[in-house]
């Protein structure tokens, strides 16, 4: 068996007892650290290593003839010293100490610990309770880490926040209230008092009409409250009057005086016009004027049938006036001419 294939084997092999059981079936009689070989005097030979050591466990190294390849002894090899670093294998709190390892960065084997300080608390100020304006606030000084409050404060309180606030309604019936109002904790500073207001009236309604002579009355209530109120409307002053009627119709001299008069309808008050015409250029007897009078609008006309001419009366303001006479053909005999008796 070649050298380099036996030195393979024996690496193969789990530990230093497993090779010596190995050695000890195949060359019986023979120590585990010694082999002799008949055959070869075995002068010339090298240590070899066929088991590489550890930080945990012990290699092995043989010295091998290097002529016939044969085992002449073993010898362990003692084991690495440890590579690690230290590692924080606990961390550290504002309460309690931490743990810093040494640890073997190849087997991962801890070789010391030792502790690691406690961390500084990180305080902070923390509302537990907020203040108002009736009431004082409270606030801790607290580890944020571990909760440990250190000490405790006053929160003063705060001042009020008034805002002047309708509390009842102003109507047109009764006055209202205003209170001066803190919008965080509803106290009250002052009040004061509104004042009513202005009814909201409706249209006004006709109760009674207003004559010529009488005052109408009319009413309106109020749209919120149902209050109503009157008030009197003046009298009119016009009359209905109804038609005109002749009063009188007398020749005096050439000319001819007239006067009629009309009622209202609704008082009876009474109105008068009057008039006198102009000279018809001499004087004829009564029988021979004849007039024509239209009711409604209080127009007459006169007729001389001797000098064959008329005039017109209208009315005025209270007064006939009279037309120059004029020529006119026109008959008597008609019905509407009425004689002047």
């Amino acid at each position: 068996m070649e050298k380099k294939q036996i030195i393979r084997t024996l690496r193969l092999a789990a530990g230093a007892v497993f090779l010596s059981l190995l050695l000890g079936l195949i060359m019986p009689g023979i120590p585990a650290s010694t082999v002799h070989a008949k055959e070869c005097r075995h002068e010339i030979f090298a240590w070899e290593e066929i088991l590489a050591p550890t930080c945990s466990k012990e290699g092995m190294k043989a010295r091998i003839c290097q002529e016939c390849n044969a085992i002449l002894e073993t010898s362990p090899i003692r084991k690495l010293e440890h590579k690690g670093q230290w590692k924080t294998t606990r961390a550290s709190t504002c309460t309690k100490e931490g743990i810093r390892s040494f640890i073997c960065r190849n087997c991962n084997t801890v070789i010391e610990t030792k502790p690691a300080p406690k961390k500084n608390h990180s305080y902070k100020w923390v509302t537990t309770k907020t203040a108002t304006c009736s009431a004082v606030g409270r606030k801790d000084r607290k580890c944020k880490n571990c909760g440990v409050i250190s000490e405790t404060a006053v929160i003063s309180t705060k001042k009020h926040s008034y805002k002047w606030v309708t509390t009842k309604e102003a109507s047109c019936t009764s006055k209202g209230i205003s209170s001066h109002k803190c919008k965080n904790c509803g106290s009250v500073g002052e009040t004061k008092v509104l004042d009513m207001k202005k009814h909201k009236w409706g249209s006004w309604q006709i109760r009674k009409a207003a004559a010529c002579n009488a005052e109408g009355i009319k009413v309106r209530a109020c749209t919120v409250c149902k209050k109503s109120e009157s008030e009197s409307i003046k009298a009119t002053g016009k009359h209905k009057y109804g038609n005109w009627e002749v009063k009188s119709i007398t020749v005096y001299g050439q000319t001819i005086k007239f006067s009629q008069m009309r009622r209202c309808n609704v008082c009876g008050a009474t109105q008068r016009a009057a008039g006198q015409s102009a000279s018809f250029g001499k004087q004829h007897l009564a029988k021979s004027y004849y007039f024509k009078h239209t009711p409604k609008s209080g127009r007459i006309v006169i007729l001389c049938i001797d000098c064959h001419k008329s005039v017109t009366g209208t009315v005025s303001d209270g007064v006939v006036d009279f037309t120059r006479p004029s020529r006119d053909n026109s008959k008597q005999t008609s019905k509407n001419w009425k004689p002047i008796s």
